[in-house]
This record gives C-alpha cells, structure tokens and sequence, in this order.
C-alpha cells in the first residue's frame, strides 16, 4: 500500500497486479488469466493493467449468512 506525504497509509484507488497478487494471495500468472478472462475487473492505461480497490474489495468480502 502506499503512503501519503505525511506517512499514514492511504489506500489507492486503483492497485497495480502485483498488489493483487499480494492482497488475494495469487501467483502473478494466475491473476493475469483472471483479468484476461473477466474475473478480476481491470483497466487498462496504455500497457498498464490497473484493478480498481472496490473490485478487490468485494473479491475479499465474506458473505453474510442470513439468520432464520
């Protein structure tokens, strides 16, 4: 994650695929298929591969099991 001028961290809009990687525990061949195939949302700046941090974070979120 990076950090802002004062040094709090700050999470970014967007993560690279490394990040990725690191945050849903991935090999970087595996998250690139992802992408490839849609699972992973991404988009691209000119040969850069950008997942935005909503999409990671509802990749991350556990489902609520409704209460009978």
């Amino acid at each position: 994650m990076r950090s802002n001028q004062i040094g709090t961290s700050v999470a970014p809009a967007v993560y690279t695929v490394k990040e990725v990687c690191t945050l849903l525990g991935l090999q970087k061949s595996t998250a690139y298929l992802a992408i490839s195939r849609g699972e992973i949302p991404s988009v691209r700046f000119g040969t850069s591969i950008r997942v935005p941090r909503a999409a990671v974070e509802r990749m991350l979120e556990v489902p609520q099991q409704k209460s009978a």
